[in-house]
């Protein structure tokens, strides 16, 4: 039986860095045009008094490094379910077509190992971030800043700094999949005429790259 195909990873929308009050400049580029305003953000009235600029600061700067972190995921997880998408488009070109048990063993586990990939980096994990995957758990520290008003608590960086490594992983992991497996799946499928997976920005064998 074929493996569910891994649905679409959830793109985590960090949320958006509170603006620290004070004067700023609003750039705005359409139809050839540029037009730039001055724009002042003033503390909440409600804040008065119950918070510290200082902490305001540190407090968007955490955010912003969560948001940077999660959009370096985006590339290679948005690589890797277009591959997913093919997954599903050869699946159909399969149907009632006599094709080697070898050929549909091979693309099971090839979508099976998009599964995984998915699940370990890219899978948001739903609201609050309940999942084990990286960006799961950047949303899940996300999530744990909401409503702060006073420091950032103790511990976070630290949670931050020991998902960088994995950040970096994972387009490590993508790149090797499609350098080794992609490959290794194209060659099974060629041989029963079954068109070849084609991951963005990698040539298949055989097709010249375009002029």
């Amino acid at each position: 039986e074929a493996p569910a195909e891994p649905g679409m990873p959830l793109t985590f929308a960090a949320s958006a860095a509170e603006a620290v009050p004070g004067t700023y400049t609003v750039t705005v580029s359409a139809g050839g045009e540029t037009r730039s305003q001055t724009v002042e953000v003033r503390l909440d009235p409600r804040l008065e008094g119950r918070v510290v600029l200082q902490d305001m600061i540190a407090l968007r700067d955490v955010q912003l490094r969560i948001a940077t972190l999660s959009s370096r995921l985006d590339g290679p997880g948005q690589r890797l379910q277009m591959v997913s998408s093919q997954v599903r488009q050869v699946r159909q070109f399969m149907e009632g077509r006599d094709v080697s048990r070898e050929a549909v063993d091979a693309l099971n586990t090839f979508s099976q190992e998009i599964s995984d990939l998915t699940g370990t980096y890219f899978a948001g994990g739903g609201r609050g971030g309940s999942g084990t995957a990286v960006r799961a758990r950047l949303a899940r520290i996300n999530s744990d800043l909401r409503g702060i008003t006073g420091p950032v608590p103790s511990g976070i960086s630290g949670r931050i700094d020991a998902l960088e490594p994995e950040v970096r992983a994972s387009s490590e992991a993508v790149e090797q999949f499609f350098a080794h497996r992609v490959p290794e799946l194209n060659r099974i499928l060629g041989g029963s005429g079954i068109p070849f997976i084609q991951p963005p920005g990698i040539q298949p064998p055989g097709i010249p790259p375009a002029e």
